[in-house]
């Protein structure tokens, strides 16, 4: 049997196009921190910079430069602008994200 992987990082966020019109609503997606290594080999996390997976058949990702909004009961909570297109990823889709300041 198949199990979802890191349940207490799933979470529903909010898509939207920037104009304050909510848009539509991704149920159970994964928002972790992005990570990346440096020259020297070491990886370092961010809370500026995130990674959203769609493991859910049928999810349509967000398209690049919209924006999501991760609700405050969670550990990556705000609001992320979409940057570039979404991926593969083994169980479902990638999507990259910066987090929007102001």
């Amino acid at each position: 049997m198949f199990r979802k992987p890191f349940p207490v990082w799933a979470c529903a966020v909010t898509v939207d196009s920037g104009r304050g019109k909510t848009r539509r609503e991704i149920p159970r997606v994964l928002v972790t921190p992005a990570s990346s290594t440096d020259e020297d080999g070491f990886t370092e996390a961010t809370v500026d910079l995130a990674d959203m997976y769609l493991t859910e058949p049928g999810q349509t990702p967000p398209k690049s430069n919209e924006f999501v909004t991760v609700p405050a009961s969670h550990a990556m909570h705000g609001r992320f602008q979409v940057e570039g297109e979404a991926d593969p990823w083994p169980l479902g889709v990638h999507v990259s994200l910066r987090r929007v300041h102001g």
